[in-house]
């Protein structure tokens, strides 16, 4: 396991597949904690990483179901997490959750340095949040929980 990634597992396999596997890429603390909190079901699996770095071993690791990453960044951090949204596109439709900060989602909601499949701004709600998750899960077919 590389330095820097946190995991929670799944609580156990749902029927006979395993939990939809999230990997979260952020640096706040708050953030992680209450994507945590939002998405705490037996169905779901959440990995936390705090840097593009991180984020891209991870994903070479093992390939996410779904990535939630914050939306503001910029820098090397915007070019990592575009190479992970490459090498995950290469292996397979893994869709893309962007966060931000209230003033960032009306400035760049349709216009985040790399694509989005959706976008929910900061502050958010468990309940908002697990909407999101569960639009994504449906594009991908994996249904929702």
């Amino acid at each position: 396991m590389s330095a820097g990634v946190g995991i929670r597992k799944p609580s156990a396999e749902v029927g006979k597949r395993m939990a939809f596997d999230i990997l979260l890429l952020d640096d706040e603390e708050e953030v992680i904690a209450a994507v945590g909190q939002g998405l705490v079901e037996g169905d779901l699996s959440m990995r936390t990483v705090r840097t593009g770095v991180a984020a891209f071993t991870a994903a070479r690791e093992s390939l996410p179901d779904a990535v939630i990453a914050d939306g503001d960044v910029r820098g090397d951090e915007t070019r990592k997490l575009s190479q992970v949204r490459r090498h995950l596109t290469a292996a397979r439709k893994v869709p893309f959750l962007f966060l931000g900060t209230d003033e960032s989602s009306g400035r760049r909601k349709g216009d985040l340095a790399l694509p989005a499949d959706d976008f929910l701004g900061k502050p958010f709600s468990a309940s908002g949040l697990r909407e999101k998750v569960d639009r994504l899960r449906e594009a991908i077919g994996e249904g929702g929980g």
